[in-house]
């Protein structure tokens, strides 16, 4: 792939590109992990544009407002945001046309996240997709742009990279169902316009995040995540409730001394991997929630 010319040859910081594009907590978790645009690994909205017509691919202004907005931004651990990154990763010595790309709704995609799984892809009115060309196949997940970066920030911010012992850490809930709206009712926690649309939704408040995604073929549930024991402890007892499949996953703590269970619930992994089993001793204040495969050993130091 050639190279195109570069409009800036120093790194930018995401948030100087995109400040009046992103909610305030956007903004404010982009600028504590420093995300930067690397130039070697983005390129202006016209050069983008030529070298998309000159493959015969579509050149639609999502794909470049995205460009402009975060290409060349780093995705741990090892990716790069953008059509002219992930072109780059895709095409090796050869260029894409086409019929190599995959499409929805007849229409080619670019790729925005090229490699991984799912890899994320763009479409002519801005729609995000996810895309498993040998199983899944291609569900929409984000409205726009702007969406998907609100739901990045979210998803950077309770799993940091690299993992730091100082760093916040998050208890994380996922719900095998569209039950958000009632989780954050337990919360009081507001409607998250910037990170919901037709494909999911979100409610945040301060060290607490309830996102929805309806994902058919990869994801339809919620997802909880929080720092606070109590509030995963709430979460999980609503989740429950449901009847629905609930997982767990965060930081483990010893019950002290005497301590009996008082929630605890199993829940399975997929088919290759042993059920695990999660428990939750103590009380308001001072909840200690662990979990382990079954038939194993606590994992307790």
């Amino acid at each position: 792939m050639s190279k195109a010319r570069r409009h800036s040859d120093r790194p930018i910081r995401l948030t100087d590109s995109a400040p009046r594009r992103l909610s305030p907590h956007a903004v404010e978790v982009f600028q504590a992990l420093d995300l930067r645009r690397d130039p070697e690994h983005t390129t202006s909205p016209d050069a983008l544009r030529a070298l998309l017509e000159a493959r015969g691919l579509p050149a639609y202004e999502a794909a470049l407002e995205l460009e402009v907005l975060a290409g060349g931004a780093p995705l741990p651990p090892d990716k790069r945001l953008g059509v002219f990154a992930s072109l780059k990763a895709l095409e090796g010595r050869r260029p894409l046309g086409p019929e190599s790309l995959p499409r929805a709704g007849g229409k080619v995609l670019l790729p925005v996240v090229a490699k991984g799984y799912p890899s994320l892809w763009i479409g002519e009115g801005g729609t995000v997709y996810l895309v498993d060309t040998e199983a899944t196949g291609v569900a929409p997940a984000f409205d726009g742009p702007a969406q998907y970066l609100e739901a990045l920030a979210i998803e950077l911010e309770t799993e940091p990279w690299p993992p730091e012992p100082e760093r916040l850490q998050w208890h994380h809930i996922s719900v095998a169902g569209l039950v958000g709206a009632a989780l954050a009712e337990v919360f009081s926690a507001p409607p998250f316009a910037p990170a919901s649309g037709a494909h999911g939704a979100a409610w945040l408040r301060e060290h607490l995040h309830i996102v929805e995604q309806n994902t058919p073929g990869f994801f339809v549930g919620t997802r909880v995540t929080t720092t606070d024991a109590d509030e995963a402890v709430a979460a999980l007892e609503a989740a429950l409730s449901t009847n629905l499949q609930v997982r767990w996953s965060g930081p483990q703590r010893r019950p002290r001394a005497g301590q009996r269970p008082v929630l605890s619930f199993t829940f399975a992994m997929g088919q290759s991997a042993p059920d695990r089993e999660a428990a939750v001793w103590g009380a308001p204040g001072d909840y200690r929630i662990a979990s382990r495969s079954v038939g194993e050993p606590w994992p307790f130091r």
